[in-house]
């Protein structure tokens, strides 16, 4: 869901916010968009609401809306973390395409301060970045680096994640693996519940962090007890105090 709001007088912002009113109206005849859909992309792209599915056509802030200007509270994206179209957002978006749009094998100050920005965010252990294009590729790159580090396969991961696309992803993505038409869970992964004090095993629990917490300690002990591993000391302190 988007987070915030904005509002400017700067006439530059203005300029952003009010495109897409004429401009983003459709073209072709909304039935005829179904049918174009339907045709060129595959029912694994779900689509939503379908038969009688949203036309949207701009958004704006936390706010979508459709072919006839109807009005929607936008509670499902997960991508506009500070709204749709961001004036700001997009003029950074726009002037950087307009300069350079590469790879990060070459010398960028842009680049290599940006990532000084970033990590002085982060605790004092974590120093390094990798830029990545997209959620998938990043965890395709993590899961990597995990294998690289500790040799193995073993995996825990949480009910209902998704962590993307690539096979790679789809295997620690119990939305992805656990569908009816998935894979279904893989021998290395390892599943615990996912930690929610409204509705999850533990809804009803003051100790719920420490249930929840207990559960990766045991994932992990099986892991062990079958001759995988899985190098938890620096990953897992918190759950590891709590659990012995």
């Amino acid at each position: 869901m988007s987070l915030f709001l904005w509002r400017s007088e700067d006439e530059e912002d203005k300029e952003f916010i009010g495109v897409g009113k004429e401009e983003n109206k459709p073209t072709l005849a909304k039935k005829e968009i179904y049918e174009l859909r339907k045709k060129h992309i595959p029912e694994a792209c779900i689509l939503f609401y379908d038969p009688s599915p949203l036309q949207i056509v701009r958004a704006k802030g936390q706010y979508m809306y459709d072919e006839n200007g109807t009005e929607y509270l936008d509670c499902i994206n997960n991508v506009c973390h500070v709204g749709h179209c961001h004036p700001r957002v997009v003029r950074a978006g726009q002037r950087q395409m307009a300069i350079l749009n590469t790879n990060s094998r070459y010398l960028s100050e842009l680049n290599a301060t940006y990532a000084e920005r970033l990590t002085k965010t982060f605790p004092d252990k974590l120093d390094t970045v990798i830029f990545m294009n997209s959620g998938s590729e990043a965890t395709e790159l993590a899961l990597e680096l995990c294998r690289v580090w500790n040799d193995a396969l073993d995996f825990v991961c949480v009910d209902s994640g998704y962590h993307g696309h690539t096979r790679s992803a789809i295997t620690v993505s119990n939305y992805k693996y656990g569908h009816p038409r998935g894979i279904g869970q893989p021998d290395h992964i390892q599943q615990m519940d996912l930690p929610d004090v409204y509705r999850g095993k533990y809804r009803d629990s003051e100790e719920a962090g420490h249930q929840y917490g207990s559960q990766v300690h045991e994932l992990i002990q099986n892991i062990h007890n079958r001759e995988g591993r899985v190098r938890y000391h620096g990953y897992y302190p918190d759950v590891m105090m709590v659990t012995r």
